[in-house]
C-alpha cells in the first residue's frame, strides 16, 4: 500500500516511516517527493485518486474536510485519509515521530481493512481511530 504524507508533515518522519513499513512492502512519502511544495490540495488529491496504486492520505490538514470543494475533491477521489487532529500541531518534531510511529501499526491495519473513500481522525494520545467519513 501506498501512503502520502502531505505538506504539513515532516518528510523525514514519512522517509522513516518508510524504512520501517518497507519489510511489510508499503511505500511512505512525503508530498514534496511526488507533487511541487506548493501544489494546491486539490491537484494532488485529483492526481493520486487517478492512479493505478492506491494511495492512503496522512494529513494535519483538516481544513480538507472543512472547505468545501476540497472536501468534495476528497470525497469523489475514493482515497482514504486519515487526518491528525486537536493536539497534533502543538507538538514538537520528536513528539510526533514517536507518537505517529506508535499510531502507524493501527492506521495501516485499518487502511488495509476497510473499503477506500473512507477518512478517519487521529487523536493525539489514545488508542482509537474516529471514523469520519465513510461510503
Amino acid at each position: 500500500m501506498n501512503f502520502l504524507l502531505d505538506n504539513n508533515l515532516p518528510p523525514r518522519v514519512a522517509r522513516a516511516l518508510s524504512c520501517l513499513s518497507k519489510p511489510d512492502g508499503h511505500v511512505v512519502i512525503p508530498l514534496r517527493d511526488k507533487f511541487e511544495k506548493n501544489t494546491p490540495d486539490i491537484e494532488w488529491i485529483q492526481s493520486l485518486s487517478t492512479e493505478i496504486e492506491e494511495w492512503v492520505i496522512i494529513s494535519k490538514d483538516i481544513g480538507i474536510t472543512r472547505k468545501k470543494i476540497e472536501r468534495e475533491v476528497w470525497e469523489k477521489s475514493n482515497l482514504t485519509a486519515f487526518f491528525l487532529v486537536k493536539g497534533w500541531n502543538n507538538i514538537d518534531f520528536w513528539d510526533l515521530a514517536w507518537k505517529l510511529v506508535k499510531w502507524w501499526p493501527i492506521i495501516v491495519d485499518q487502511a488495509i481493512r476497510i473499503q477506500s473513500g473512507t477518512g478517519f481522525l487521529v487523536p493525539v494520545s489514545g488508542s482509537k481511530l474516529k471514523p469520519f467519513f465513510s461510503r
